[in-house]
């Protein structure tokens, strides 16, 4: 008999090892859950608190572990291709941070036509490290309010990497008003990046809330776009929203075979501000196109300052620096010399294009005495010749 007895309990316990093995075990109040691929290790075994579905993952965190800001969970996503995510949380739902294997290496895509590789509504406390999300149409769309942290990702998109609107409106990408809870998000050593889009391009577009870049580029190729509009870089919009970008660089390219009919950087409007500090801006076409750095439209507010700045287009388009229509600009601005902006120095370029008095250069031949004089942009000089030497008191155009 305990012959018997000990042949079943054996049998019991290998049957209970093989039901382990088979069935990943979730603890539902783990801290820390994974993301892979497949949940069976090499040797076979089930890996348990292990997700291979996002999907299922997201509905698991809203129904079942419900995370708060005493209690929050980390989602380690192990190297491989994943489905997007969605996630359209009730009040106080969030306090979740994902953290990638690293860029390239982690992706989140969707190549839908108008696919967005994450979506995300009113959730607090979100962090996302050293992963790609990469979509066809939008990287991420945020809607309504909420808090997140970016470090070291990377947003590739055809249409938009970053797309607010208000809750609900999805696809509309309305703009928050001032009595809605505004979202605040930021951004560490990332990429932006937005490429060759056939409808239209924005690299980051701020419609609710408040927004920090640093040390992040934001890249917007137009080298090859089929569309003919003007992209923009980052737009802001709203009463109350803003974006700052601090140590970071934006980069606008459209190549010679491009359709794009001009290229703006930044755009502020309808009571919304940027603030851009120790940044680099670079706007380059390779085709005759108007490039503008700063636009400002209808009560929108521009704050640049210590950033430099690289202009480039073919003869016949043009450079504006500083475009103010019905807007606040603080943008000085000091040349070495009277901008060059189509990158021949033997012809005299009179497409330069700024704010009354908000650029200043040096001027330095043809001068009464020999030596160098300071030289103010001013629109009382006529088109030609938009530099005011202050010493000699004449419009000059180098």
């Amino acid at each position: 008999m305990k012959t018997v007895l000990k042949y079943f309990f054996t049998l019991s316990a290998i049957y209970m090892l093989s039901v382990n093995s088979a069935h990943a075990i979730i603890d539902n109040a783990a801290s820390s859950i994974q993301l892979r691929t497949t949940c069976i290790d090499a040797a076979g075994n089930t890996i348990n608190d292990c997700f291979d579905d996002p999907t299922a993952l997201m509905t698991w965190i809203k129904q079942t572990r419900k995370p708060s800001l005493n209690d929050t969970l980390v989602v380690e996503i192990a190297p491989g291709n994943y489905q997007r995510i969605q996630w359209l949380c009730s009040a106080g739902e969030g306090h979740v941070s994902f953290r990638g294997a690293g860029r390239g290496r982690t992706v989140f895509t969707d190549n839908a036509i108008l696919g967005n590789a994450m979506t995300f509504q009113n959730c607090e406390n979100l962090t996302f490290d050293s992963m790609t999300v990469n979509a066809r149409f939008i990287s991420v769309v945020w809607a309504g309010s909420g808090t997140s942290t970016w470090t070291d990702v990377e947003l590739i998109a055809g249409y938009s990497t970053w797309y607010e609107t208000q809750e609900g409106q999805f696809t509309v990408g309305s703009v928050c008003t001032i009595d809605q809870p505004k979202n605040e998000h930021k951004f560490f050593s990332s990429t932006l990046m937005t490429k060759n889009s056939t409808i239209g391009s924005t690299i980051y577009l701020n419609n609710c809330g408040i927004t920090w870049f640093y040390g992040s580029e934001l890249i917007l190729d137009a080298t090859t776009a089929s569309f003919s509009g003007t992209p923009v870089g980052v737009k802001s919009a709203g009463e109350g929203h803003e974006v700052h970008l601090y140590g970071s660089n934006i980069r606008l390219n459209a190549g010679s075979s491009s359709a794009v009919a001009g290229l703006t950087a930044f755009e502020s409007k309808a009571g919304a501000s940027v603030h851009i500090h120790g940044t680099g801006i670079d706007v380059i076409s390779d085709k005759a196109i108007p490039v503008t750095a700063l636009q400002a439209e209808n009560n929108g507010a521009i704050h640049a300052a210590e950033s430099a700045y690289v202009f480039k287009t073919m003869p016949g388009g043009t450079v504006t620096r500083i475009n103010n229509n019905g807007g606040i600009v603080h943008a000085p601005h000091t040349w070495m010399s009277v901008p060059d902006t189509d990158n021949n120095p033997a012809t005299i370029d009179t497409n330069f294009i700024t704010m009354n008095a908000a650029d200043k250069t040096v001027v330095t031949s043809n001068t009464s005495d020999g030596f160098p004089h300071p030289a103010i942009y001013t629109n009382s000089c006529p088109s030609s010749a938009r530099w005011y030497d202050i010493v000699d008191k004449t419009c000059r155009n180098n």
